[in-house]
């Protein structure tokens, strides 16, 4: 069931038989099942299968990070508009402990790391 307390009201959320992890935001779900990692809506539809989400040994379980984007393990899946960008990096770190964080950051040479805030990428509209 997903709460929410800003106006008091709840949602079950329909989610896949096998489902564990499963993660919400206000619009999307964000789960894994024997065969891998999936994407849907709250009510369970658009469903969508997603490989290589960041994590390790397993997929975290989190919700998708803005309501739109997914880490991956070589780079991030945006949710709005279906497409995914590749970071060529050996290990993607995420933010820092505690609430889920917007920035991605990898190591490019010694000494020097690139970040990634996914709250600067533009909306698709």
């Amino acid at each position: 069931m997903l709460v929410d307390l800003t106006v008091i009201t709840s949602q079950e959320v329909d989610s896949r038989p096998g489902a564990k992890g499963v993660r919400c935001g206000p619009h999307w779900c964000l789960g894994r099942t024997a065969k891998g990692s999936f994407l849907q809506r709250i009510d369970g539809n658009d469903l969508r299968e997603i490989d290589g989400v960041f994590g390790h040994p397993k997929p975290l379980s989190m919700a998708p990070l803005l309501n739109r984007f997914v880490p991956l393990k070589n780079g991030v899946h945006d949710v709005e508009t279906g497409s995914t960008a590749t970071i060529a990096a050996r290990t993607l770190a995420l933010g820092a402990a505690g609430e889920p964080s917007t920035v991605l950051y990898w190591r490019k040479d010694a000494g020097t790391w690139e970040v990634l805030n996914l709250a600067a990428v533009p909306s698709a509209q």
